[in-house]
């Protein structure tokens, strides 16, 4: 291999790992503030661990946004911006629509039921 073939693949490497990170930094950033559908949510409830005490059953999160989007029902954490379903509903819809939108068992605490808010959440879906 010549010294200008090496040079010329060290200038491409060089040049396309930034890129690559820059491209996979900037989808991070999206993903963590995931986007609710362009329609309308039917209504919103906020939700606090400061107004459940111990019975609040998220782990990591405070606070945060109850939606219904035709009819599925999602929460959105105030630090962040991350959407969670809350109902069986949320995951299908979320998965046809291209949504990357969590199970809200990633954050529920064991034991700790979420019909607080999903039974309000459900109500706004009416």
């Amino acid at each position: 291999m010549s010294a200008k073939t090496s040079t010329r693949k060290k200038l491409i490497i060089g040049l396309l790992f930034p890129l690559a990170a820059a491209f996979i930094f900037v989808r991070q950033q999206q993903s963590n503030n995931q986007p609710l559908p362009a329609s309308e949510p039917q209504g919103s409830i906020h939700f606090s661990s400061s107004e459940y005490g111990k019975a609040w059953p998220l782990v990591g999160v405070d606070a945060g946004q109850v939606y219904c989007v035709e009819n599925a029902v999602v929460f959105r954490a105030d630090n962040g911006g991350q959407v969670y379903g809350l109902n069986g509903y949320a995951a299908s819809y979320a998965r046809a629509k291209g949504y990357d939108w969590k199970p809200i068992g990633d954050i529920q605490a064991v034991g700790k039921s979420i019909d607080i808010m999903l039974v309000p959440g459900r109500e706004l879906c009416k």
